[in-house]
């Protein structure tokens, strides 16, 4: 049978609670996300729902910066140049926000924050497999199965 680690045999609290942490806490953001998003959509419209949420690629090097990623400078260039396009297309008449387009920008660095939780805590998570069902009942002819 594979073995690693994380067998279940072997797991001690300290594993336990970072499985536990590593599945409620991206859950937790992730029903967030949705919730300021499905508000937001009440107050903003949809075409600009869709550009202002995609930031959140863009706003992921930032966040990354200061938690200690190393990112290239030109990742910054990249996220610099959308986030003004962003600027350009969301404000309205006298330099104002619309009150939908705060709570999308919001969802955007949020979605930011979960990507990053995300990456945090499956570093040591175990590794997923296929298991083929004669895996299951004993079987170790690996022949059949599709496991590089």
């Amino acid at each position: 049978m594979y073995r690693t680690r994380w067998s279940q045999a072997s797991y001690s609290n300290r594993q336990w609670k970072h499985l536990a942490l590593a599945s409620i806490v991206p859950a937790i953001l992730l029903a967030t996300i949705t919730s300021i998003q499905q508000v937001g959509l009440v107050f903003g419209l949809a075409s600009k729902a869709g550009f202002i949420l995609s930031l959140y690629v863009c706003i992921v090097p930032f966040i990354a910066v200061f938690i200690g990623y190393k990112i290239k400078g030109m990742e910054i260039v990249a996220a610099v140049v959308a986030l003004v396009g962003v600027i350009l297309l969301t404000l309205q008449e006298g330099f104002t926000i619309g009150v939908g387009d705060s709570f999308f920008l919001a969802v955007a660095v949020a979605f930011a924050v979960y990507l990053l939780a995300i990456d945090y805590y499956g570093r040591n998570l175990p590794p997923a497999i296929h298991l083929h069902p004669s895996h299951i009942w004993g079987d170790n002819d690996w022949s059949h199965s599709n496991i590089v």
